[in-house]
């Protein structure tokens, strides 16, 4: 998959599930304004907020994203489980 990533760097990695990280081996360290962190970059994870659940994924810049079935299932399951429903 190719997109654009934003590089989070107030990210809560103690209070969430990461469940999409980037390779890191896809980046170039050396390229001006990457910022490498000890939690890598995470693309998708979900949180508890009180009573609430909080899903968020980076996905989605390109086009061509939202047509992968791989992203397609990411976001179905995060709806179905931030509503407390099963598929």
């Amino acid at each position: 998959m190719n997109d654009e990533i934003y590089q989070i760097s107030d990210f809560d990695y103690r209070g969430s599930r990461v469940l999409l990280r980037l390779d890191q081996s896809s980046v170039d360290l050396n390229k001006a304004g990457v910022h490498q962190r000890f939690y890598g970059w995470p693309l998708a994870w979900k949180r508890f907020y009180g009573e609430g659940r909080v899903f968020y994924s980076a996905l989605g810049h390109e086009a061509s994203v939202w047509q992968d079935p791989r992203c397609q299932k990411i976001l179905t399951n995060a709806i179905l489980w931030s509503t407390r429903r099963s598929a």
